[in-house]
């Protein structure tokens, strides 16, 4: 099984948070082959921001941050050139009414035909009817 992850779930492997658990199910499942993960390249500079991000906030500490985006990039989960998405990516962002950014992980679940898992509630309140693929973590 195939599924799109964004940084609010990748997030989760490093830093405690509410559904911490089940990002960490779906980690150990790609780890053991039994899934496949995939992201737009966005994924990688997102990831490095929220760290940055949680870093300045005092949530962790600068090498704490480091060691987890070193970590997160060993991974090596597979990346789709936002290039490709981006066309779809923003037909999608305009007609919804949502950053380019959210709507390129969308436009990739569609194109993959696979399910977009995330934890951004807002995101999942706002799209999952239109978009079934858009799954909320709490739910897996």
């Amino acid at each position: 099984m195939l599924w799109v992850i964004d940084a609010s779930v990748t997030a989760k492997w490093f830093i405690p948070e509410l559904h911490k658990d089940k990002a960490d199910q779906l980690l150990r499942d790609y780890m053991s082959d039994q899934i496949e993960l995939i992201g737009p390249d966005l994924l990688i500079p997102e990831m490095g921001n929220l760290l940055s991000s949680r870093c300045k906030r005092g949530d962790i500490t600068p090498a704490e941050a480091a060691e987890s985006y070193g970590l997160f990039l060993s991974l090596n989960i597979p990346m789709r050139p936002s290039s490709t998405l981006g066309l779809a990516a923003l037909g999608l962002a305009i007609s919804e009414r949502r950053s380019v950014y959210d709507m390129l992980y969308v436009a990739l679940a569609e194109q993959s035909s696979c399910n977009f898992v995330t934890a951004d509630q807002k995101l999942v309140n706002a799209l999952s009817k239109k978009f079934p693929c858009i799954q909320w973590i709490g739910d897996m």
